[in-house]
C-alpha cells in the first residue's frame, strides 16, 4: 500500500542520494519516468552519480546531453523517480524548477534542479522488497570517479 510522505525525501533516502561513498552505492539503479511527446511513458535508468539529493525536497540530475529523457523533462518540467531501497518502493514526483548546462572536466551535461512535490513509500506488513534493478560496473573505478567529479559539478551550483 502506497502511503504519501510528504513532500520531502526521507532521511534513508537523503543519505541514499546525497553524493558521498559512491563506491558503496555502485548498483542502486533508480528510475526515472517522463512522459514522451506521444504521450506514452518514457523509462531512464540512473545511477547514484546522476542524483544529488541537496535538500529533503530538492533533487538535481546531471544526464547525458541531448537525451529523450532530458527533452521529456524540459518539455513537461516533470518526472517519477522510483526504486527499491530500505526494504519498500519508493515513488517521488518532481517539478522541474530549473535547467542549465553543467559543466563536468571537459564534458557538458544536461542539468535539471528539481522539486520534490510529493513522496510515497509503498510498503506492506506481509513482505518486503529486497532489491529492485541492479547492475556491475567492470570498469568501476573509472566511473565512481566519473560520478565523484559529477556529483561534485552538482553541489557546486
Amino acid at each position: 500500500m502506497s502511503r504519501i510522505k510528504g513532500k520531502e525525501l526521507s532521511p534513508e533516502l537523503m543519505a541514499l542520494l546525497d553524493g558521498t561513498d559512491l563506491d558503496s552505492k555502485v548498483g542502486e539503479t533508480v528510475l526515472l519516468l517522463t512522459v514522451s511527446e506521444s504521450g506514452w511513458p518514457h523509462l531512464a535508468m540512473l545511477s547514484v552519480g546522476e542524483l544529488l539529493a541537496t535538500r529533503p525536497d530538492e533533487v538535481r540530475m546531471a544526464l547525458w546531453t541531448g537525451t529523450t529523457t532530458g527533452k521529456n523533462l524540459r518539455r513537461t518540467s516533470q518526472g517519477t523517480l522510483a526504486l527499491v531501497y530500505g526494504g519498500a518502493g519508493h515513488y517521488i514526483e518532481l517539478e522541474v524548477t530549473g535547467t542549465s548546462g553543467l559543466q563536468v572536466g571537459t564534458k557538458t551535461l544536461d542539468y535539471f534542479s528539481c522539486a520534490v512535490t510529493k513522496a510515497l513509500a509503498d510498503v506492506v506488513g506481509y513482505a518486503t522488497l529486497t532489491t529492485g534493478i541492479r547492475f556491475e560496473l567492470p570498469r568501476k573505478e573509472d566511473v565512481v570517479s566519473r560520478w565523484e567529479h559529477t556529483i561534485a559539478a552538482m553541489r557546486a551550483l
